[in-house]
């Protein structure tokens, strides 16, 4: 048999019974059968693991938790996942210089019908400027109201999630870190949505404010899809992971090398 000890407090936190009925630890065991089920019907059910919990099935988890997220998570899980939430603390970095750059510019897309565009290739006796479209005034409040419903909708697990961490491991030292780095890279992510959403609202781009925050959302995804890429019958497979991401990233390098030769 197999065991692992969690604190009444851990186990509260990760949604277990008072632990006052459970004394001040419980141990979880693998049992089969009616003892299993005879254990359950006592406890009201049990935990397997922090990572059956916190952050399932993201590498966030592994940063966090370390070994505590499950049986499989090694040095080299935890320093992956740190890597992971790094990365995506510099992509929100970059986006939100370049939402500040826009809203510094202070440009506005002009559009023009096709018919209006034809017509005036073919005569210049129009001006043009009849003809112009500007989209600024059209700040709708459904606009704002999807994006927003979305994305919190989108987050409201991950903060969960992240405060749930902190909690469990404000105690833990340099786990407690880690904790505060995953609510960081969530925060960042939330905020940088938000606000790549308003600036497209700002000039009149509804769907284009929509649309940003759904690629917004992938960035934050990440963790979630490198996880699964790296889940393995007997471990992880890091090396097969690996090997497709850095052909994958080849074969993009190359398509875009042709079509810059191209054009």
């Amino acid at each position: 048999k197999k065991a692992m000890a969690t604190s009444s407090e851990e186990y509260t936190l990760l949604g277990g019974d008072n632990p006052s009925t459970l004394g001040s630890t419980n141990v979880l065991s693998e049992n089969n059968g009616e003892d299993q089920d005879e254990e359950k019907g006592q406890s009201g059910g049990s935990v397997d693991s922090i990572g059956s919990v916190v952050f399932k099935e993201d590498v966030r988890g592994w940063a966090v938790f370390g070994n505590r997220y499950d049986e499989k998570t090694t040095l080299w899980d935890r320093i992956f996942g740190t890597f992971i939430i790094c990365f995506q603390l510099g992509s929100y970095g970059i986006m939100m210089l370049e939402i500040k750059d826009d809203f510094e510019k202070d440009l506005v897309p002009v559009e023009i019908a096709h018919g209006d565009c034809v017509d005036y290739h073919d005569s210049h006796d129009v001006e043009i400027a009849d003809m112009l479209t500007c989209t600024a005034d059209t700040f709708r409040k459904r606009g704002l109201f999807i994006s927003i419903m979305l994305i919190s909708l989108f987050f409201a697990r991950d903060f969960k999630d992240a405060v749930r961490a902190i909690l469990l491991t404000c105690r833990k030292g340099c786990s407690l870190i880690f904790a505060l780095l995953a609510f960081l890279e969530v925060s960042a992510a939330y905020t940088t949505s938000i606000l790549a959403a308003g600036q497209k609202l700002y000039v009149g781009m509804v769907f284009d404010a929509i649309s940003v925050s759904v690629g917004l959302l992938f960035v934050h995804e990440v963790g979630g899809r490198a996880y699964m890429g790296l889940k393995g019958q007997a471990g992880r497979e890091y090396v097969s992971f690996f090997f497709t991401v850095i052909t994958l990233i080849g074969m993009g390098i190359l398509f875009t090398l042709m079509l810059l030769v191209m054009g």
